[in-house]
């Protein structure tokens, strides 16, 4: 009868974290698509994409935008906040997911125990069994309630800056260089 408790509460906690990573998650996920949509917006024209990224993997996010040009924004500090925000999101997104699984596959090992308890004795009644629980499919629900963020690489900021500088090398590289 305890691991017939304990297997519900396990349950239960597993559907807290689910309940606690999604409105944890939610604002977070609104700064990183803020964030991306900026970056987006004052990224440096002349910086061709696919330059920056190995094999084509060009985030989603940062393909051609029907939005305006913003030649004033700060681009640096945009990428280094998205890509700061992103993996920020996604290592809190892990903690949760391992915390759901953790508790899910207690609860299931319990019910296993019990189930198997009910099924051998004969002093126990069949009704003391437990519904399965299905870790796999739950975590696909919080797997879609969560899904992971693009990933933005650590060195964007730095990628970018490389790429702006050999488009438009500083004033004192052109004087030297023209001389």
């Amino acid at each position: 009868m305890q691991d017939r408790r304990a297997a519900g509460v396990l349950e239960q906690q597993a559907e807290e974290f689910a309940e606690k990573a999604v409105l944890d998650l939610g604002p977070r996920r609104q700064l990183v698509t803020e964030l991306q949509q900026r970056l987006r917006r004052c990224w440096p024209p002349s910086v061709i994409t696919g330059d920056l990224f190995v094999h084509d993997d060009v985030p989603a996010w940062l393909t051609p935008s029907l939005a305006g040009h913003d030649p004033d924004g700060d681009w640096q500090s945009t990428a280094e906040q998205l890509s700061a925000s992103t993996a920020t999101c996604n290592r809190r997104l892990a903690i949760a997911r391992h915390q759901v699984e953790e508790a899910l596959t207690k609860a299931a090992e319990l019910t296993t125990k019990l189930n198997t308890q009910a099924a051998l004795s004969r002093s126990l009644s069949p009704g003391l069994q437990m519904t399965p629980v299905r870790v796999q499919e739950r975590l696909g629900q919080f797997d879609l309630a969560c899904p992971q963020l693009e990933s933005v690489p650590e060195n964007l900021p730095e990628r970018l800056r490389c790429a702006f500088r050999a488009i438009q090398p500083s004033w004192w590289r052109r004087l030297f260089s023209a001389g």
